[in-house]
C-alpha cells in the first residue's frame, strides 16, 4: 500500500475503520494520479493468516475482516455512477485497505440528516 499511497488527513471513522484522504505516493504519480479515500480496517496479524469463518461468535478482529472481504467483494461487481467506485484493495501486515473513490460533501447520513433539519 505504502508504494501507492500516503494517507493525508482523516475523513471519517467508523464501527470497523476509519477513512482518510490518500494522496500517490512519489513513487506511483503515474499508477495513481488522483486523490482517493481510503478505508482502513485495523486487524491482528493473527487475524490476517486464518480463514473467515461463518461462526457466529466472531473476534472484532475477524468481524472486521469480514466486512472488508464483503465490501470488496459487493463494490468490485458494481459500477453505477450514484455508487462510490472502488480503486484496488491492499493487504498489508496489520491493516486491510479499500481504495475508493473520494466524494465531496460528507457522509451520506449527515447530509440526509441535515436536508430533514432544514
Amino acid at each position: 500500500f505504502e508504494d501507492c499511497y500516503r494517507l493525508d488527513k482523516q475523513l471519517g471513522d467508523g464501527s470497523f475503520g476509519n477513512v482518510y484522504q490518500a494522496v500517490p505516493s512519489s513513487s506511483s504519480q503515474a499508477l495513481a494520479p488522483r486523490r482517493v479515500a481510503v478505508k482502513v480496517f485495523i486487524v491482528s496479524r493473527e487475524t490476517l493468516s486464518k480463514e473467515v469463518s461463518r461462526n457466529e461468535n466472531l473476534s472484532s478482529d475477524q468481524k472486521r475482516r469480514k466486512c472488508f472481504l464483503s465490501e470488496v467483494a459487493m463494490l468490485a461487481r458494481l459500477e453505477h455512477p450514484h455508487i462510490v467506485r472502488m480503486y484496488g484493495s491492499f493487504q498489508s501486515a496489520e491493516t486491510l485497505n479499500v481504495v475508493l473513490e473520494i466524494c465531496r460533501g460528507g457522509e451520506l447520513y449527515a447530509c440526509l440528516v441535515r436536508r430533514i433539519q432544514e
